[in-house]
């Protein structure tokens, strides 16, 4: 594992592959809010701080998906998806920006990302973009996802971050 890439406590799991959502982004709040709600619905998240990082271990990582910072640092997100290359067909990609416009969009798509989200995410989309990345079937563990995202995408909003050490419930 590079050195950008970072755990969340122990969180190795046998029968992780396909439900595995790696994080890239540059803000750490951004990271652990995600990690959190992804943890929450049953996923298994995996941040970095950055695409290099990220490219890095692409190679030897199980397949999932990836969430996809568009600004970061160094490599942003597009260049990120343009040089992963082959391995690109291992991984759903969502890109994820908060500056966000059509020819964003359009290059993120060029470069085989399969949905482009933006920040704050919209409850709905953000809920179900990842089982639709990974062409999960619907079940009412998605709806609890939704009803989740929804949550989450409130806190996010309202400047909320919780920590390992949270009940995970506002203040």
């Amino acid at each position: 594992m590079s050195p950008g890439a970072i755990r969340f406590g122990s969180e190795e799991r046998s029968g992780a592959t396909g439900r595995i959502v790696y994080v890239v982004d540059d803000e750490s709040e951004v990271r652990r809010s995600i990690g959190f709600f992804l943890k929450s619905v049953g996923y298994l998240p995996r941040p970095y701080l950055d695409g290099a990082d990220f490219l890095a271990d692409a190679p030897d990582l199980e397949p999932g998906c990836v969430l996809l910072d568009v600004r970061m640092p160094a490599l942003d997100g597009l260049q990120v998806l343009e040089r992963m290359g082959s391995s690109r067909r291992r991984f759903a990609v969502i890109v994820m920006t908060g500056h966000g416009d059509v020819a964003t969009a359009v290059r993120a798509m060029k470069f085989g990302a399969v949905d482009f989200l933006e920040k704050p995410f919209d409850d709905e989309r953000f809920g179900f973009a990842i089982p639709k990345a990974l062409q999960e079937p619907k079940t009412p563990a998605d709806e609890f996802a939704l009803s989740q995202a929804r949550q989450w995408a409130s806190y996010i909003r309202g400047g909320y971050v919780p920590t390992e050490k949270s009940d995970n419930k506002p203040p």
